[in-house]
């Protein structure tokens, strides 16, 4: 399915990139087994630091022996609308990990970011198979192993137009979210900053240590002003 009507990207990108978003409205209909273990492989590819792939996929199918746990984890809104996907992933990764050459395990500061990464090739997956996916965060994070980082997320095909029909108005209305580059100017203005302007930059770490590290002042100045202004720009564009 595409949605490019509503979704311009600023730069020509895939289709797919596009066409990938995190509905609420699901049909009942059963997803073969197959067909999740394909998306399961995809996100299994994903890149990660050392290689460590420190994600684990846990799942639940509807009808089967583990799906009312699954279910039960979610907070009452998540269980509102996921009762109706036709699968549940426990998204899991390692906190630690062990590097090459090592004969013990350290603390792994990316496993969140590359269990992200993964995520991100199951969701594409997904869309690529005319099937769609929502991650959350919204369960029962007291219970949650403690080396652990946990991900929701939920995989379905879309409804039908008379198939919980307030829920799929709201989720298309969401199609029409602009993408924010607000981040993108902040960084490329730091970058400038501490590259190109060296000399100012150095009277703000101080004379005593030219070499130190830019310092809370001039972040503050710089991305204070940026951001007013970055939001000045968001405002614009949600006004448009």
């Amino acid at each position: 399915m595409t949605h490019q009507a509503h979704r311009s990207p600023t730069h020509p990108i895939h289709q797919v990139f596009l066409d990938r978003w995190s509905p609420r409205a699901f049909t009942d209909a059963e997803i073969p087994l197959e067909t999740l273990k394909v998306i399961l492989e995809a996100a299994r590819w994903a890149p990660s630091a050392f290689n460590a792939q420190p994600w684990r996929f846990l799942y639940a199918r509807r009808g089967d022996a583990n799906w009312e746990t699954f279910l039960g984890s979610l907070n009452a809104f998540n269980r509102s609308w996921a009762a109706h996907a036709g699968a549940l992933v426990f998204v899991v990764s390692r906190a630690t990990m062990r590097p090459p050459g090592g004969e013990e395990d350290v603390p792994s500061y990316s496993h969140s970011f590359d269990a992200g990464a993964a995520w991100g090739f199951l969701a594409l997956q997904a869309t690529l198979l005319g099937w769609h996916s929502h991650a959350m965060t919204g369960f029962d994070h007291e219970n949650a192993p403690n080396n652990l980082g946990v991900l929701m997320a939920t995989a379905s095909r879309l409804p039908s137009r008379s198939a919980n029909a307030a829920m799929r108005r709201r989720c298309l209305r969401g199609l029409h979210r602009a993408r924010s580059q607000a981040t993108a100017c902040l960084w490329k203005r730091w970058r400038l900053l501490a590259a190109s302007r060296p000399v100012r930059a150095a009277k703000h770490r101080g004379a005593a240590n030219p070499a130190a590290p830019l310092g809370p002042r001039l972040r503050s100045l710089k991305f204070r002003r940026n951001e007013a202004e970055n939001q000045g720009r968001l405002r614009a564009l949600r006004a448009a």
